[in-house]
């Protein structure tokens, strides 16, 4: 079901029911990777399904985000033990979040070894990076949460998570140093744009469940060699068919859905169900105006806004034995350190460094020298101290756009069954209830998955 997380997944999951499925893909998949076993005839197989796909494949682990993966997103960590890839994550040790509110100078938040949630409350209240006034003001409003004497506002969907962190008396400076950085690490989007429902949301799961949710990795391995290569070849070993370099032009439908969908070259691929991991953009141009103009569910996908994620990799000679989650206020939203990975039998004598930025307007690359410059004011000591020995050779710099949480987003974002009454869609942008991020784009597959199924079982 394509080259993406969501469809790869999908396929996966519907090919463990009996499904057959054809994957129509527009990106080449890497040589060593090629997969292209056709579907033999006595092949058995319930159904027949064809996924369309346009996400293309990133060859290069340095065009991807630095893979960060947390405690309470539970199924990617059910992927992962089903591809057998978890034990690439198990024996790495977790990463705290460090805020840069000074220079040089990180403020990290250590969670105690304690139940839930005194592992969090007494770690909030040893934190540095608020003022102890502000420490304690919002103890106790947690307190009164807890206990139930406070609720949280009603309104929290069409709320910023400025206007909420208004009410819990948290200063401008807090806000700005602390709250900003952590809202564009979870949610990609300043505190002035992002959902305070999300938002929320994600700082329970994050810091007050138990323990072991609020765990944090940093994978030395990207999405592809964790995730796709060991779903290709799970695909490929059930002999399912992949159409490489398929353009879809446009759907046909009827009144009763689906009837087909018309590649490029002409040829017209029949299924009794399709499912799109297009792009949101995509999958617009591949509607018609009538199914747009007819359905809300459709006309919807236009009300979703996307935004600009610059990611800027660099590798500097200075070696370190742990990773490392800088979120700073400034310049970079957030940035992942790791040691540089090596064949067995070599040892690290490097770093890598990954730095992310969003925004609402597209990502512009930073020259060389900017970079470096503010790198050398950003990162801690010994690290700044060899950033000048860092050739320009060794930055790039790749931009990406993603689906923001705004206040009133979950509103647009569509449930995985469409109206048409064969076609479903999947990616991180679908419903899921959690921010787009690999985690959203492997509950999208699951839920279109038992969408297909509670179809055929309502029949």
């Amino acid at each position: 079901m394509g080259a993406g997380l969501s469809g790869l997944t999908t396929a996966f999951r519907l090919a463990s029911h009996g499904f057959q499925v054809s994957i129509v893909d527009q990106s080449q998949i890497h040589p060593s990777k090629h997969l292209t076993a056709a579907l033999s005839p006595d092949t058995p197989s319930k159904k027949t399904l064809h996924s369309l796909d346009r996400t293309e494949k990133t060859p290069d682990h340095v065009n991807n985000m630095p893979l960060v993966i947390h405690g309470f997103q539970h199924a990617t960590w059910a992927l992962l033990q089903e591809l057998q890839t978890l034990s690439h994550l198990t024996s790495l040790p977790p990463v705290t979040l460090e805020f840069m509110t000074r220079a040089r100078q990180p403020a990290p938040f250590k969670p105690l070894w304690a139940p839930t949630p005194f592992h969090t409350l007494i770690g909030l209240l040893r934190f540095q990076g608020m003022s102890l006034i502000e420490r304690w003001a919002l103890l106790k409003k947690l307190e009164q949460y807890w206990e139930g004497d406070r609720e949280l506002p009603p309104d929290l969907k069409s709320q910023s998570v400025q206007t909420w962190l208004s009410t819990l008396e948290q200063s401008e400076h807090t806000i700005q140093k602390i709250w900003n950085p952590l809202c564009h690490f979870f949610l990609g989007s300043d505190v002035t744009q992002s959902s305070a429902e999300y938002f929320k949301t994600t700082l329970v799961q994050y810091f007050l469940s138990a323990r072991e949710q609020n765990r944090t990795v940093i994978s030395p391995l990207d999405e592809d060699p964790l995730f796709l290569t060991p779903l290709r070849k799970s695909l490929a070993a059930q002999h399912i068919a992949f159409h490489e370099h398929a353009t879809v032009t446009h759907f046909q439908y009827d009144a009763r859905g689906l009837t087909g969908v018309k590649l490029h070259d002409g040829t017209t691929l029949t299924a009794e169900f399709y499912i799109s991991a297009f792009p949101r953009k995509n999958l617009i141009a591949c509607l018609s105006d009538r199914i747009l103009t007819k359905y809300a569910y459709f006309s919807n996908l236009a009300q979703l806004q996307e935004f600009s994620k610059l990611v800027t990799h660099l590798e500097i000679p200075a070696p370190i034995t742990k990773a490392r989650l800088l979120l700073l206020p400034s310049t970079f939203n957030w940035i992942a350190i790791q040691p540089l990975r090596h064949p067995p039998g070599r040892t690290s004598n490097g770093t890598r460094v990954s730095c992310v930025t969003t925004s609402e307007q597209p990502a512009s690359e930073k020259s060389d020298h900017d970079t470096l410059s503010a790198l050398s004011n950003m990162l801690p000591t010994p690290l700044n101290q060899h950033i000048h020995l860092s050739s320009s050779t060794s930055i790039i710099q790749r931009t990406r756009t993603f689906t923001p949480c705004q206040p009133e987003t979950s509103v647009f974002r569509p449930i995985q069954k469409s109206p048409l009454s064969n076609f479903f869609l999947v990616g991180p942008w679908t419903d899921t209830g959690s921010p787009p991020s690999h985690e959203s784009s492997i509950i999208s597959a699951n839920l279109c998955t038992q969408s297909v199924l509670d179809l055929i079982a309502h029949r």
